[in-house]
């Protein structure tokens, strides 16, 4: 047995001794392989992380750009945005203060001269009563019509009218005088108008109204009480204005349970010698006391009174460029609180 081993053995070494040189050899090159792609990685490290670091720098440097660059659109916005904010502010409060003055200027012209208008027409009364020692309210005011309308007219009143102040102790007197001069009042109306000519739209109105207003039950309407105003007027012998009051919106056919919708509507519709449909905005009534003379001890002996349409007096205000603003009134009516007008939308 251990012949054949060393038999065996004897002819195993060569093929050993090769086989073993061989893995010898085989090992070598891989570590002579080794060393080299060693020694060749060795060689490209400090490239290869010299790269890295500046591809990382490089990506940094984009983002600290990318950052710079929206951090100054984000400044130059937020300014252009703050200096147009600003500037479209003080042209806002520089249009409405202008806007809000020239409103102011009219309504003030309203008092002044439209208010003004119509005190013309009581003071008329208490000249021709003066210079003619007439004693009221036994007379008629000569040429009326012409007077009142001159009164209308610069006012822009709707309507206007004058009533004498009836006692208890002349009232019989001033019904015998009313049937006497009845006709002649009315003819002298007839002539004036005849003269004028009558309004596109009286030929319209007049059959409808007419008939229209004979069913309405003025029982039901509500209006505004003219007999407090009236008598503060006499009390403190000044120009009262009433309240704001309003109706339902219609025309002058319309069936709104309210008579003023129509008596509105066909003021406006004579005004504008069409048919006008009234908006349900607000209309005040004003009252001017007329007296029996000029002098320091004059008494009131009558009225006189306008109905104004707010809204008319404040149209074509304002530039064409300006949308239009919102007014708000507000006004006291006797002792009570003072009463928020309805909004006048769109002044121009």
């Amino acid at each position: 047995m251990s012949a054949n081993a060393a038999y065996i053995e004897e002819n195993k070494s060569p093929h050993a001794s090769q086989n073993a040189s061989n893995f010898d050899e085989g090992k070598d090159d891989r570590s002579s392989e080794t060393s080299v792609s060693s020694a060749k990685e060795g060689s490209k490290d400090p490239s290869e992380a010299f790269a890295g670091k500046e591809t990382v720098l490089v990506f940094r440097l984009r983002v600290l750009v990318i950052l710079a660059l929206l951090s100054a659109a984000i400044a130059v916005s937020a300014v252009v945005y703050k200096i147009t904010y600003e500037s479209e502010e003080d042209e806002f409060e520089t249009q409405f203060a202008g806007s809000a003055t020239k409103i102011l200027s009219s309504f003030e012209n309203i008092v002044q001269d439209k208010i003004a208008a119509v005190g013309s027409l009581a003071l008329a009364a208490t000249i021709y009563t003066a210079n003619n020692n007439i004693t009221w309210p036994l007379f008629a005011l000569d040429s009326f019509q012409e007077r009142a309308a001159i009164a209308k007219s610069l006012s822009d009143a709707i309507f206007i009218g004058m009533y004498p102040v009836i006692f208890d102790e002349n009232r019989s007197a001033w019904e015998q005088f009313a049937q006497d001069h009845f006709y002649d009042i009315c003819d002298e109306a007839i002539v004036y108008q005849s003269k004028k000519g009558v309004s596109p739209f009286g030929d319209k109105c007049h059959p409808s109204v007419t008939n229209h207003w004979i069913n309405l039950n003025l029982n039901t309407a509500h209006g505004e009480s003219h007999r407090g105003l009236i008598d503060k007027s006499f009390d403190l012998q000044k120009v009262v204005m009433g309240g704001f009051s309003s109706a339902p919106p219609g025309d002058f056919q319309s069936n709104t349970g309210n008579y003023m919708t129509n008596l509105i509507a066909t003021w406006l519709s004579f005004a504008a010698g069409e048919s006008v449909t009234y908006l349900g905005d607000p209309i005040t009534n004003v009252y001017v006391p007329v007296f029996d003379s000029l002098g320091t001890e004059r008494s009131p002996v009558g009225i006189v009174n306008a109905v104004i349409h707010w809204i008319s007096f404040f149209q074509n205000v304002l530039p064409e460029n300006i949308r239009g603003v919102t007014l708000v009134l507000q006004a006291p009516v006797l002792n009570r609180s003072p009463i928020l007008l309805m909004a006048l939308k769109s002044l121009q």
